[in-house]
Parts: structure tokens; sequence; C-alpha cells
């Protein structure tokens, strides 16, 4: 049961949450969807599922996230008549890369792997730090771990969706997975979620030199939306910024 009324995203906004809408809502008829571990369980279910998918499953390991693969790859091959969905996140796949063996035998599974190169999910929930202890940078692509064994598709921006989206809904013959790589302060920003970050050396640093000047800093984190950035000038300055950002803000 999708406990969340379904929520209208801006167009043309690249996120791993636009996507899953995007396959949610042209899930075919009779179809099965299966779904990873946190990020994927929460987006999907702020979507409506349309009313002819079969069933919606999902793997809950011993620690949280590994096998769901191995679950959605073991199901299709019990029940070849469907098409099988599965909607994973970058670490519970890497956490079951023996998976993607059986799934390059299931020629109706659809794997789309939201890749954001950290999990990502605590920048997400109220109340959480921006503490690196919390994440699991990677640097790594499912493509060269055996993704591309399988059709596959690697999507970095909003041009690139129509024809990954037309891949994990193509009928014929040949396990699918199409990774879409996403930055998690995105995913946050399509939230509207109140997320500070705290950033070391940033912005004009000054006697910093060379080695350590953040002056592109500012320009990327511009580019989030509803970003609001904050570069002061003293210690002052930055406690009284962190203060307003983390109390005051609204």
């Amino acid at each position: 049961r999708w406990l969340s009324p379904p929520v209208t995203l801006p167009e043309h906004e690249f996120s791993g949450m636009k996507i899953v809408g995007e396959l949610i809502s042209h899930l075919p008829e009779n179809s099965v969807l299966h779904l990873g571990n946190s990020s994927a369980v929460r987006y999907a279910q702020l979507f409506p599922l349309p009313a002819g998918v079969q069933k919606v499953l999902c793997n809950r390991g011993v620690n949280g996230i590994e096998g769901s693969v191995s679950t959605a790859a073991g199901y299709a091959m019990a029940d070849p008549e469907r098409l099988h969905f599965l909607i994973i996140g970058d670490l519970s796949i890497f956490y079951d890369l023996n998976g993607l063996l059986a799934a390059q035998q299931c020629d109706n599974l659809r794997i789309l792997l939201l890749n954001n190169n950290e999990g990502g999910i605590f920048s997400t929930l109220p109340g959480m730090p921006d503490c690196p202890h919390i994440r699991a940078p990677h640097g790594e692509s499912i493509m060269a771990w055996g993704g591309s064994n399988l059709r596959s598709r690697q999507v970095t921006d909003a041009a690139d969706c129509p024809a990954a989206m037309a891949l994990l809904l193509d009928p014929e013959p040949g396990a699918v997975i199409v990774e879409v790589c996403t930055k998690t302060e995105q995913d946050a920003a399509m939230l509207k979620l109140h997320v500070v970050f705290a950033v070391d050396r940033a912005g004009l640093v000054g006697d910093d030199g060379e080695t350590h000047h953040g002056i592109y800093d500012v320009g990327f984190l511009k580019q989030v939306p509803g970003m609001t950035v904050l570069c002061p000038v003293s210690l002052n300055e930055q406690m009284e910024m962190l203060t307003w950002a983390v109390k005051e803000f609204n």
C-alpha cells in the first residue's frame, strides 16, 4: 500500500527520484516490481502504482541491503511469463554482485540502478548531519563489475533518459540494466528537505593558495535547486551562518 500522496516533480529535473517516477508510471500490464532498500523504497512510494502491476516485492537481508539482485533474479526465473523490474541503489547492488551472474540468465529481468556514489539515504532524512562517517563513497560504475554483460545503458543527464527508458521497457528477451548516475545533493533538493552542507576550503579562501582554492565550488553549488550559498570571512561569521542555517532558516 502506497502511504504517501503522489508528488509532482518539476519538468526536466534530472534525479534518481525523477527516473523512478518515470519507470513506475510506465510499468506494463501484469508486470512485477521489485524494490531494493532505503532510497528505492522511499522514492517508489511517492508515485501512484499502475493498476495492472501484478505485485510489488522487496527483499530485506540480515543487515539490510544484501541479496536484492539474487532475489529478483530467482523470482524472475521462476516466473518467466512476466516482466520483472528491480529498482535498486548502488550500495545494494555492490553488496550482491554475484547476483548479476544469475541476472544474465533472466530474459525477463529489467534493473534500474540508482548510483549516487555513496548510498546517500541519510542526506534525505530529517535531522541527520552531513557526516562522512555515515556515507560510503566508492567511485565505481556497475559497468566495470559485470553490468556490461547485460543489455545496458548509463544515464548521466536528462537527455539520456528517453533512450534508457525505452531499453528498460523493451519486451524483447535479454536482461537489461540501466545505471542512472546522479548526485546526492540534487536528490535531496528534489525532496525540498532542509539539508546543510558544510564544505571545507570552499569559495574564495585567500592565503590557502592554488592547491586548496575552492573558487569553483560556488558555481557548482548554485546549480543545486533551492540552494543558498554562504561564504564567511571569519570564524565568528562562520558560527553565525551555521547557527542561521541549522536553526533559523525558513
